[in-house]
């Protein structure tokens, strides 16, 4: 097919050539965006319950489950640490799905489900003691 459209282009004059060609090389990239995997990203904010203090250095797993999330087994990202604002971020998450987080300080840990993520940026909070 692509033979075809060469010699039909080909009968052309130059400038309706690059015309054709730049209306198809649109079309093609439009269909390209469309056709790409879209993410979320979750923020995750750590802070104290009575302070309300950014805590810094807590342990953050992301869990598709309650269970898993209580067993710590199966989580679906690395576990990663809050930086000095309290704030850990996992990436290239499914949008439209919900998932448990689990916090660990070294004796209290807190676990909570996210609402469903949209496509782009989203934020979660959880407080621990």
């Amino acid at each position: 097919m692509l033979i075809c459209n060469v010699k039909f282009l080909n009968d052309r004059k130059p400038f309706e050539v690059v015309i054709l060609s730049v209306l198809l090389l649109l079309a093609s990239s439009c269909e390209l965006i469309e056709e790409e995997e879209q993410f979320s990203d979750l923020e995750v904010i750590v802070n104290g319950s009575l302070s309300g203090v950014p805590r810094e250095g807590v342990s953050v797993n992301v869990y598709l489950t309650e269970l898993d999330a209580k067993n710590e087994v199966n989580p679906i990202t690395f576990s990663d640490d809050t930086d000095s604002n309290g704030i850990v971020l996992f990436p290239n998450l499914d949008p439209g799905s919900s998932y448990w987080i689990r916090a660990n300080t070294l004796l209290l840990f807190s676990i909570k489900q996210t609402r469903q993520l949209k496509v782009g940026f989203n934020e979660f909070e959880i407080t621990v003691l």
